[in-house]
């Protein structure tokens, strides 16, 4: 059988970075599928919305079954769907449609991704808040409740990379780390990172959203104690997480669960990551392994401090919780169950 694996236009088929390490949605599908043709797309970068539409919208009419991602793979999907009347669709999204902001833009995109889910054989879904959201909906196929799956064999915590470190001016529990785009409250974390009495690092791969973070930490008197990394490599992130003294991922966002990528990875890095709880739900037991963003950045911050023997055993649990639940393969095999299970595929 035919699997088409359409990818937005961030994420393309070459090795996502030297050591050969792909992208978790290309990761898991390629071992949910196994055994089947899959193939993967876009199959270089590309930047133009129509263009990748149009471009891929042969193979997509061609295939038995097609697994959009988000982004042109959305709308290339929904003009299938008006010339196809059973395209094999299985939606993974990140999005609820009707759950966005007011930008005519969010509307249009609400509207194309109501109608994929509508067409869809299942929806595969990175957070149990989605879930229920769909559900709720009254979303005729299966809902599936995917984790974000992380390469825990490449980003590990077997120890901390001190050269790394040292390279950028840093000590290991030195500093409170915040990595993502730019949905991320800095001055929630800048002001965890004062009262702790480390420096705030803010890690993005994004020039936009170091801008505005640079902008903020300024405007708040809050960038003495700040620094902004940007484009880290892989190998200089992972020692990154390994050596903060805490990932804090506070995101501003409510119409999608943003920060859930950099929290799998942290958690295999080893790392004591902190994010809302309105994301932690199939992630994180608070004060097992990892932490509840909760309060004011005083009343965290004085929640740390005082809980600040516990953070050893955190990040141990929060790396054996990456190895055994959230790795590729343990992830792929039950989507792919449950896809089996509702003869969504077999």
């Amino acid at each position: 059988m035919v699997v088409n694996l359409f990818l937005s236009r961030h994420v393309w088929t070459l090795p996502l970075n030297a050591f050969g390490v792909r992208q978790h949605v290309a990761a898991l599908y390629e071992e949910v599928f196994r055994g089947c043709d899959v193939r993967v797309y876009p199959k270089r970068p590309t930047g133009r919305l129509l263009v990748d539409v149009l471009r891929h919208l042969p193979a997509l009419l061609a295939g038995e079954l097609n697994v959009l991602a988000p982004d042109y793979p959305v709308v290339a999907g929904a003009l299938a769907s008006w010339v196809r009347r059973n395209p094999g669709f299985i939606v993974h999204t990140w999005k609820v449609p009707g759950v966005s902001d007011e930008r005519l833009s969010a509307r249009v995109h609400d509207y194309l991704l109501r109608r994929v889910i509508d067409r869809a054989r299942a929806v595969v879904v990175v957070s149990m808040t989605q879930k229920r959201q769909l559900e709720a909906m009254g979303v005729s196929c299966p809902v599936v409740f995917a984790p974000v799956s992380v390469d825990s064999l490449f980003w590990c915590a077997d120890l901390v990379d001190n050269k790394v470190l040292k390279h950028f001016g840093l000590v290991e529990r030195g500093y409170v780390l915040t990595a993502g785009g730019p949905d991320r409250d800095e001055i929630y974390a800048a002001r965890v990172a004062g009262i702790l009495g480390t420096l705030y690092l803010r890690v993005t791969y994004d020039a936009h959203s170091a801008e505005r973070a640079r902008l903020q930490l300024a405007r708040e008197n809050l960038e003495g104690h700040s620094r902004i990394l940007i484009n880290p490599s892989d190998v200089e992130l992972r020692a990154l997480y390994a050596g903060a003294w805490i990932v804090c991922l506070p995101t501003l966002t409510k119409t999608n669960p943003a920060g859930l990528t950099s929290l799998v990875v942290a958690m295999a890095c080893g790392a004591a990551v902190a994010i809302p709880e309105t994301i932690a739900e199939g992630y994180v037991e608070d004060g097992t392994n990892g932490l509840l963003l909760r309060g004011t950045p005083d009343e965290f911050a004085a929640r740390l401090l005082s809980e600040r023997d516990k953070l050893p055993s955190i990040r141990r649990m929060a790396r054996q919780f990456a190895e055994t639940r959230l790795n590729n393969p343990t992830v792929a095999q039950e989507v792919r169950a449950q896809l089996q299970s509702k003869r969504v595929w077999w």
